[in-house]
């Protein structure tokens, strides 16, 4: 019986099949032949752009990022580290549901850290004149009043984000078995031309990996249970849910990825 891919060279070596040349031992480190050397190149490359690119049930993980303490120089107050496998965010968790009102950027800062920049959350205040209820509990953020603010409303101040992310998942044995194929497929789109020179191989390559994603896609998405998605600002208002026109009728913080 044939063994599962549980390795980085046993993806390798699909890909070369795909490519419709012979398997090579090891790519770290390379074993010195040149398709060895050409995958080598381009393996980690690949790795990363089915992840970023495609969201797998597998590699989805969630933190609490920590407020660096620092303030950027312009346009945003607060600085929150990621986490080390941090490789592609997909949702902020905060008062209201997730991207509500939000602000924020993504870049490196002076130190080479990649860092998440953002801004406060302005909500409503709750009084009798405003039925919406901000969700405060269990957020993680801290309610401070701004006097002379907008509608003397209250601004929230986190002192950690809640976040959802694509972690960068280098161990193949947690790879589910359609991704290791969309993987092995990406891999053999990249090398195709360079190993056998052919153009007509890398153009099969291409085609194969636009056969390959749908079915991927589809069965990692499957795994999750179906939320109901409104498209009414007014019925997102009458919820509670800020005037937001994509929210879920399960809660506050649900909403399609």
């Amino acid at each position: 019986m044939a063994s599962v891919p549980t390795a980085e060279i046993d993806v390798v070596n699909m890909a070369l099949d795909f490519c419709a040349v012979p398997p090579i031992k090891s790519i770290s480190p390379p074993d010195g032949r040149p398709n060895s050397l050409i995958v080598a190149r381009h393996y980690e490359s690949a790795r990363q752009s089915v992840l970023r690119t495609f969201i797998f049930q597998f590699a989805k993980g969630r933190a609490i990022t920590p407020n660096l303490g620092v303030v950027p120089e312009f346009d945003f107050l607060y600085q929150f580290g990621l986490p080390a496998d941090y490789l592609r965010l997909m949702t902020i968790d905060g008062p209201g549901y997730r991207y509500a009102n939000m602000n924020y950027d993504m870049e490196t800062n002076d130190n080479g850290q990649k860092v998440l920049l953002l801004n406060p959350f302005m909500l409503p205040p709750l009084n009798s004149n405003n039925p919406i209820q901000p969700f405060y509990p269990g957020t993680g953020f801290s309610n401070t009043p701004v006097p002379g603010s907008f509608d003397d409303n209250a601004a929230i101040f986190p002192a950690g984000l809640k976040i959802r992310y694509i972690k960068d998942i280098t161990d193949i044995s947690i790879w589910d078995a359609d991704a290791k194929e969309v993987l092995a497929a990406k891999l053999c789109e990249n090398v195709a031309l360079a190993i056998t020179k052919s153009e007509k191989m890398h153009e099969m390559a291409v085609e194969r990996m636009a056969r390959f994603i749908p079915d991927a896609i589809s069965i990692s998405g499957q795994e999750r249970p179906p939320i109901r998605v409104e498209r009414s600002k007014a019925i997102g208002m009458r919820r509670g849910l800020m005037g937001s026109g994509s929210t879920s009728t399960a809660g506050p913080n649900m909403v399609v990825d």
